[in-house]
């Protein structure tokens, strides 16, 4: 059975809190309904999430994150998900896993990230972890680049997924892929605005407390839950040494995350006129406009497609966590 119900932390005021104390408190008590996994995959590890159960699954979702993040940034919805009473209810088990170079997973040990691979790194964790079980239905959800590497994985590997649901996933379109080859190629993915912006951003702190307070901060973080931004804290630092002393750094260094920022998914075209199974995606009203003209292209493309406009802007699972599992509820309830 689940463990009982918990209340993921609200951060309170700064001056009268200890938010490094406070992310382990919360990480203790997300780990009462999950445990942690990690295994080696080309070498190097793969980690992430799943929950404890002594029952059998009927249905478990797979659930990937968006570049720069990690799982337990969408720490509200995941415990919604987990409820003990709607999982016994629907036989729902949930299982993450953190990308290449993000929360507990290294990167893949290459200068560049190469989409594809991302994906298959991430079917190979699911080898080693998840029994092959053809009376479980494996739905992958994913999130910004999250859910185009699940859509990659679905082609790769058809027998992966029963259905997709994808969150104002990056569905670039031609013209994009050929302009960010051409960028490349030439060297002036740097002076490109989101990877510019993203190798200049603040990476070292001397406490996950100060990291967590400076965090919430940012003008990026203000319109995030609370219980997203401990989440992302939780699961997104790692504890360096420093001389005899240390420090905190994001386990996503700004350099990976940039270069994921200027790379393309190879043969996207060719995954989303062959893919075979349900794929619903959630586009953001007031997200990159290339997501949704990228999208309306995929469900011309694909009878199998379908989408929808929701949520406010490209971070919505972590704006609105609690609508977001409202409406992931709802649909996996129409898809039974």
């Amino acid at each position: 059975m689940f463990a009982p119900m918990f209340k993921i932390p609200k951060p309170t005021d700064s001056t009268s809190s200890d938010h490094s104390r406070e992310c382990q408190l919360w990480q203790q008590q997300f780990e009462q309904r999950f445990e942690r996994w990690s295994v080696p995959v080309n070498g190097r590890r793969l980690g992430g999430y799943r929950s404890l159960s002594e029952g059998e699954y009927r249905r478990q979702i797979c659930w990937l994150h968006g570049n720069g993040f990690n799982s337990l940034a969408y720490a509200p919805i995941l415990a919604a998900l987990s409820d003990p009473d709607y999982s016994t209810q629907t036989g729902l088990g949930l299982y993450t896993t953190d990308l290449p170079g993000h929360g507990h997973s290294q990167t893949t040990g290459k200068p560049w990230p190469v989409w594809r691979e991302l994906a298959s790194y991430v079917e190979q964790g699911m080898v080693q972890q998840l029994p092959a079980n053809s009376d479980v239905e494996r739905i992958g959800i994913g999130h910004s680049l999250g859910g185009v590497v699940s859509l990659l994985q679905a082609h790769q590997y058809p027998d992966r997924f029963d259905r997709l649901l994808l969150l104002d996933p990056v569905l670039f379109t031609p013209g994009i892929v050929a302009a960010q080859q051409v960028l490349k190629a030439l060297g002036l993915w740097r002076w490109m605005p989101m990877p510019k912006v993203t190798r200049r951003r603040d990476s070292r702190w001397q406490s996950v407390s100060l990291m967590h307070q400076q965090l919430a901060q940012k003008g990026f973080y203000r319109s995030w839950d609370p219980q997203a931004l401990a989440g992302f804290v939780a699961g997104g630092h790692q504890v360096v040494a420093q001389g005899a002393a240390q420090r905190v750094e994001l386990s996503c260094p700004p350099e990976w995350e940039a270069r994921i920022f200027s790379s393309v998914p190879q043969r996207l075209t060719q995954a989303i006129r062959e893919v075979r199974i349900p794929v619903h995606v959630l586009c953001a009203r007031n997200s990159f406009p290339f997501i949704l003209k990228g999208t309306r292209r995929a469900a011309q493309i694909n009878p199998h497609i379908s989408y929808q406009v929701w949520g406010e802007g490209h971070c919505f699972p972590m704006e609105q966590p609690h609508q977001t599992a409202a409406l992931i509820k709802e649909w996996l309830a129409r898809t039974t």
